[in-house]
């Protein structure tokens, strides 16, 4: 059972949670990075009265993103019959709801970096994580006809966007510099409401919005049949944290239970994402 938080980290949680509740009602893109930080590719991805062409105007802008996408476009995720060679054409393939994530996603790992070299570790391996639960969980949807693989490889990528906002805020907190492990747990208590905070400011579908919640912060409820997406990202990160931390208490999981893994006629627990992880990479490169 997870100990009490002190006084003092419970004090420091209510303030980190309160000031980014405040930044986002002030549409902050990402709470506790100066203003204008990601520059106008986020700001472009959240605008949905943008047009596919007036979107894909904005991305050719930066030469880096657009080859990006269009590399993506190409991978087993999406790949068709002929190569994409150019934006348009990975618009029309990936479709301008996962066009715009996955260009917020580009934008958020671009940000700069905190000062801090502890904090910077941090951030390296919250994207490390996030590309590999990302390539994992879409091979799990793979397999269940009713979850989009598209969907499941989003969801892994933000399950922990609520771990951002707590590393900028810790960055500028003078007190916090020294105390990377407080900063940890500060993002133990907070991130699964932080991230769903996020994720439905940003107006992210409900089943997308609830991940860092389902992942996280599961709810105490009667388990149901059906496979949703939060189920296979809750065994991606799980698996995840066993492989670095040899953490197994994911398999004691009502998800774990759903993707039926320790059955001899459920899913190849050590599936091969050899090839979706590399195309991933290449995507954050």
């Amino acid at each position: 059972m997870p100990a009490t938080p002190s006084a003092h980290l419970q004090a420091t949680a209510t303030r980190f949670e309160a000031e980014i509740s405040k930044l986002l009602l002030h549409d902050s893109v990402l709470p506790g990075a100066a203003p204008g930080l990601l520059g106008p590719l986020a700001e472009a991805a959240r605008n949905e009265q943008l047009s596919a062409q007036e979107l894909a105007t904005q991305i050719s802008r930066d030469p880096s993103a657009a080859a990006r996408l269009i590399r993506f476009a190409n991978s087993p995720l999406y790949a068709g019959t002929a190569p994409v060679r150019t934006l348009q054409a990975a618009i029309t393939r990936m479709g301008l709801t996962s066009i715009r994530r996955l260009l917020l996603c580009l934008s958020l790992h671009g940000a700069p970096k905190p000062r801090l070299a502890a904090l910077r570790e941090r951030l390296a391996q919250h994207w490390r994580s996030s590309i590999e639960v990302a390539a994992l969980s879409q091979v799990y949807a793979e397999h269940h006809s009713a979850l989009d693989p598209d969907e499941a490889f989003l969801a892994g990528l933000i399950h922990q966007i609520g771990t951002l906002p707590i590393l900028y805020l810790a960055d500028a907190r003078p007190e916090l510099v020294g105390s990377v492990e407080m900063v940890d747990q500060l993002i133990d208590l907070l991130q699964a409401r932080v991230g769903g905070q996020i994720l439905a400011s940003w107006r992210f579908p409900p089943n997308l919005a609830a991940v860092p919640g389902r992942v996280f912060d599961p709810p105490q409820q009667a388990e149901t049949s059906q496979i949703e997406i939060a189920d296979v990202v809750t065994v991606a990160a799980g698996l995840v944290r066993e492989r670095l931390y040899n953490d197994t208490s994911v398999r004691q999981s009502a998800a774990w239970r759903k993707l039926q893994l320790d059955r001899p006629d459920g899913l190849e627990l050590g599936v091969d994402i050899g090839a979706q992880l590399r195309e991933a990479e290449l995507l954050f490169a």
